[in-house]
């Protein structure tokens, strides 16, 4: 699993490498991080982000909730903690509403959501899993793609490559 290869510190990124990826706008990739001369056994700090449905609060009926954040790993971010606990810690899990997010004008949402991830300081921001969901997906890759490219750290997100998220948001983030 590629998530399992993770043993890396932000610190541990090259002074080469971070001008290469400032220049090239694009965050570092997982696989650049490992190859930082001064990496460390620092666990990383990974922050998810899920929907309503995800965090188990409910269905439609509550996809009207607003953002908030959850200490602790919720919902699929279980998992992904235990697939990497050796190399990374998920410190929060952000949650948000399907129509809470895709209802707000354009970039509002993603900026609200942004905000709470930065605070986090995360070093990778794992977003969904959204599979083939369609407004679940395009506010995955919506704030995925703002956080990569203003906090300039990796974010990967599980979709399926044919939906619209996938499509619009492949080059600001990892899809797998």
């Amino acid at each position: 699993m590629l998530l399992m290869h993770l043993n890396y510190s932000p610190s541990g990124f090259s002074e080469e490498l971070i001008i290469q990826a400032r220049r090239l706008n694009k965050p570092l990739s997982i696989d650049d991080a490992l190859k930082g001369e001064n990496a460390v056994d620092k666990k990383i700090r990974v922050v998810c982000f899920i929907n309503q449905f995800f965090a188990q609060i409910g269905g439609e009926e509550k996809a009207d909730i607003g953002f908030s954040v959850m200490e602790e790993p919720i919902g699929p971010a279980m998992l992904f903690q235990s697939a990497i606990e050796d190399v990374g810690e998920v410190v929060a899990t952000v949650v948000c509403g399907d129509n809470y997010f895709s209802n707000l004008s354009p970039g509002e949402a993603a900026e609200e959501g942004f905000e709470l991830v930065r605070e986090l300081s995360p070093d990778l921001l794992f977003v969904g899993p959204s599979f083939n969901a369609g407004r679940y997906g395009l506010n995955c890759g919506e704030l995925g793609s703002l956080a990569a490219k203003n906090l300039g750290i990796p974010v990967v997100g599980g979709m399926f490559e044919e939906t619209p998220g996938a499509e619009l948001y492949r080059k600001g983030i990892y899809i797998i």
